[in-house]
C-alpha cells in the first residue's frame, strides 16, 4: 500500500464457492467426497481454505489423504519459521500429507484457530501425479510453543483423478472448525 492511497482487496474472479463444511459438534476427520462433478463442470484445480482448532493439549498435527488411499503413496516437505529460527524437514513413504498443526483447545489464546490453506493443482488429471501446495500458521499459544508459519509441498505417486479428499486430526476437530472448497476454471 502506498500512503495517501485507498485499500487493494483483489477479486479473484477465477475462485467460485463450492461448497463448506462448519462443524457443529467435534469430530475426527472431514470429507468431500464428490469432486468428480467439479472436474466435470470444467475446474482444474482445487482449493481448501480452513480454520481448525483440536481438542488436545498435545500434537494437533493434521494431514489429508486422497480417494480412501492409506498407503504409503505420499510425500511431505515442510519449511517452517517460527520468528527465531527456520527449519526444513522431508517427510517420504507415509500415509497421507502433512498439513501442519490445528491449534490445541488448552492454549492460552482463547477462541484461536490456525488457518489452512491447500491448493489442489490439476486434480482431475490422470496422466500426472497430484501435487499440492499448502501454508499453515499458528499462533503457539501453547506453554513452550512459538508462532509459526509453514508451507508444505505434498506428493500423492497416484496418478488417479482426486475424487475424494479427507482432511483428519490426530485429536478431535473441535465445533467452529470450517472447510471451504473453491474451484478454479482457470
Amino acid at each position: 500500500m502506498l500512503a495517501g492511497n485507498g485499500a487493494y482487496f483483489p477479486v479473484y474472479e477465477s475462485d467460485d464457492f463450492l461448497e463448506e463444511v462448519v462443524l457443529s459438534t467435534a469430530a475426527s476427520s472431514v470429507t468431500f467426497s464428490s469432486l468428480g462433478t467439479y472436474a466435470t463442470a470444467g475446474y482444474k484445480h482445487l482449493q481448501i481454505r480452513m480454520v481448525t482448532r483440536a481438542d488436545t493439549s498435545g500434537f494437533a498435527g493434521h494431514y489429508m489423504q486422497f480417494n480412501g488411499d492409506t498407503s504409503a503413496n505420499y510425500t511431505t516437505h515442510r519449511l517452517m519459521g517460527n520468528g527465531s529460527s527456520v527449519s526444513a524437514y522431508h517427510y517420504g513413504t507415509e500415509d497421507y500429507i502433512r498439513l501442519g498443526d490445528s491449534e490445541r483447545l488448552t492454549q492460552s489464546v482463547a477462541d484461536a484457530f490456525a488457518p489452512t490453506i491447500v491448493d489442489l493443482l490439476d486434480f482431475a488429471s490422470t496422466t500426472k501425479t497430484t501435487t499440492a501446495r499448502v501454508l499453515n500458521g499458528r499462533t503457539g499459544g501453547v506453554s513452550g510453543a512459538s508462532p509459526r508459519i509453514e508451507f508444505h509441498s505434498g506428493l500423492w505417486t497416484s496418478t488417479n483423478a482426486v475424487t475424494s479428499v479427507l482432511f483428519k486430526n490426530y485429536a478431535n476437530y473441535v465445533a467452529g472448525t470450517r472447510f471451504s472448497l473453491y474451484g478454479s476454471k482457470a
